[in-house]
């Protein structure tokens, strides 16, 4: 009954969205001067649209029979993946389709469908897998669509339904579904002009860090797409690790993928190590190894590890600032504890003295008599902002971004305004979401990252990715990076470790991404991009304007040409908030107390907002994939 159903189900959502407002289609664009660029040109109509305009747009191309074929199978993808009516009908055009293509055609087909169910809404997709007759489940493009809905539990016994799916022999192109090739040496996919490398990517495509997997394998995409327009054809094989017997599948990847990158996670990389890897170099994508003493001689290590933060901080405070003493105030949990200590014996070895304390994160109040021991702080007098005598001139903060607005404003109202506040890579990913809080707090505030949308290699990537669900930024950048680096070392069999330890140190590549190098002992070093926290969530560091608000005062460096208007522009502004801060605390009178919240309550309440809110987000729009090529 739900077979029957689930067609009728998806025709009622077509007539309920067109009982909304319709947007009207773009405007048609100049012929092109081919079919294939007709159908891109048409694609870049639908972006922006939701699913049901997206379907309409794409029943009108469907059934226009004027309009070149290239762009009416693209749109019959999209009509097949979309909320409509119509949707059981492209399908069966497609089938047929795949039925009378070659070998090369079927996995252009095959990945055009994927790109198009990747970026499907849930509901509409739930749809499509329970719609699917039980007697083509194998056959395209139903079996793709039963295997998306089931990587998303989306349909019943989704387990059972992916052990049936997965036979590589199903599909022309298997990588596309996380399995390696049938047969050995071949990925199933005709290549013309032979393949130069290949390269297998061990990532999460569905569960909780799918949408991590697969922002990676999209900037893989993006790599060989870029080289094979350079005339060097790279085959990507992609395994997803939380399919069962994934590992199984990696020992079956052809003899000449030497080149393995992953997994993300520990637990996977043991799992995977339980058995012998011969003929693999692997490059695990972790801040470090279960067992560092690896690194360099059976596994090697591709990404950014807490030592490259520390690192990065250090070599600007020391060798920019002349800063020579720290502090370090770290929460009493176990990243803060390893991150300190960390901290403190890489400073030792610079021969820089540190001072440490430590709060307890779930003890805010705390914080306060914590910090004002941990400065050294006087006891603020009447209308005088509190001195910090502690001698160090940085202090590093190893906890997450969520605390720093509390924790930088209570070490601020100790005195500490004037000190170097140091942070780590986990601020970049809680910034994404950061706005509306006072710039001027963290005007002396660095922390490091790995994208930089304004480093010259960055470019290609973010050119490369226009048009493409997942956005251009680091885990793109690592799987882009990843690519291009595996084509740059050229192996067609594994070498010894001393080889490609040597390798990896003469290698030199336009990195996309913070730029990775090698010692002659394998152990790989990240050297990081420098930021600092703005109203738009990160602005890369402007080392030479940060120096000038440091010394003299002047702009703020964190703060756009749109934004200075708003914030105060010196050092000695700060002193002047600072001063009415400490007024409120001891209880002088402040001026328009009835209608704006205290600052000293901003900072010594928890649940004080830290400033303006910010505006409702829009619905977000539906992203149509790119037609792969042919």
């Amino acid at each position: 009954m739900l077979r029957l159903l689930c067609p009728l189900l998806l025709a009622l959502c077509c007539c309920l969205g067109a009982c909304l407002p319709q947007l009207s289609p773009s405007p048609a664009p100049p012929a092109p001067r081919d079919d294939a660029s007709a159908a891109e040109a048409w694609l870049r109509t639908l972006e922006g649209k939701t699913p049901l305009e997206q379907a309409r747009l794409a029943e009108i191309a469907w059934n226009d029979v004027v309009r070149p074929q290239a762009l009416r199978d693209r749109a019959a993808s999209i009509v097949a993946t979309r909320p409509s009516s119509q949707s059981l009908a492209a399908q069966q055009t497609l089938s047929r389709a795949y039925a009378q293509a070659a070998p090369a055609r079927r996995a252009a087909l095959e990945r055009t469908l994927m790109a198009d169910l990747r970026t499907t809404d849930d509901a509409t997709l739930r749809l499509l897998g329970a719609s699917v007759p039980r007697n083509q489940e194998k056959t395209f493009p139903w079996s793709l669509i039963l295997w998306q809905a089931a990587s998303k539990q989306l349909v019943s016994n989704s387990a059972a339904v992916l052990e049936r799916l997965a036979d590589p022999a199903l599909y022309a192109d298997p990588t596309l579904v996380g399995l390696a090739a049938p047969v050995a040496g071949s990925t199933g996919v005709s290549l013309p002009g032979g393949v130069s490398c290949r390269v297998a990517l061990l990532l999460p495509l569905s569960g909780t860090f799918g949408a991590v997997g697969n922002q990676v394998a999209a900037g893989a995409a993006v790599a060989a797409s870029q080289l094979e327009a350079t005339g060097s054809r790279v085959d990507v094989i992609i395994v997803d690790t939380e399919q069962p017997g994934w590992t199984s599948r990696v020992a079956a990847l052809p003899a000449d993928c030497v080149v393995v990158g992953g997994p993300l996670r520990a637990d996977a990389l043991i799992s995977l190590r339980s058995s012998p890897l011969p003929g693999r170099a692997l490059f695990a994508f972790l801040p470090a190894l279960p067992n560092p003493q690896e690194e360099g001689t059976a596994l090697w290590r591709f990404f950014t590890s807490p030592q490259d933060q520390i690192d990065a901080v250090l070599d600007f405070a020391m060798g920019e600032l002349g800063v020579n003493a720290f502090g370090v105030l770290a929460p009493d949990d176990a990243y803060g504890g390893r991150m300190a200590d960390l901290f403190r014996q890489t400073a030792a070895r610079r021969g820089a003295p540190v001072s440490s304390a430590t709060y307890p994160v779930k003890d805010i109040p705390a914080w306060t008599d914590i910090s004002g021991k941990f400065l050294q702080a006087t006891t603020p007098e009447r209308g005088k902002v509190p001195e910090a005598r502690a001698p160090f001139g940085a202090i590093f903060l190893p906890d997450s971004w969520k605390n720093m607005d509390m924790l930088v404003s209570t070490l601020h109202y100790h005195g500490g305004h004037q000190k170097i506040m140091l942070g780590t890579a986990l601020w970049e990913q809680g910034l994404a979401s950061t706005r509306g809080f006072n710039p001027v707090t963290f005007g002396l505030t660095v922390f490091p990252g790995a994208w930089n949308p304004q480093a010259p290699g960055a470019a290609a990537l973010i050119e490369g990715m226009a048009g493409r669900p997942q956005p251009a930024g680091d885990w793109a950048a690592l799987g882009y990076d990843f690519v291009r680096m595996a084509a740059a070392l050229g192996l067609a069999s594994a070498p010894s470790a001393q080889q490609m330890n040597a390798k990896l140190a003469a290698l030199r590549l336009d990195w996309a991404g913070a730029p990775m190098a090698w010692d002659s002992q394998g152990k790989a070093h990240r050297r990081l991009y420098l930021f600092q926290p703005s109203r738009a969530g990160s602005v890369p560091l402007d080392h030479a304007a940060f120096a000038r608000y440091r010394s003299s005062g002047g702009a703020l460096p964190n703060v756009d040409a749109s934004d200075a208007a708003n914030a105060p522009a010196n050092p000695a502004g700060l002193t002047d908030e600072l001063d009415k801060l400490v007024n409120s605390v001891v209880g002088a009178p402040q001026a328009s107390q009835a209608s704006q919240v205290p600052p000293a309550q901003q900072i010594l309440s928890p649940n004080a907002p830290a400033g303006r809110p910010a505006a409702a987000a829009p619905p977000p729009a539906v992203p149509v994939a790119p037609a792969p090529a042919l």
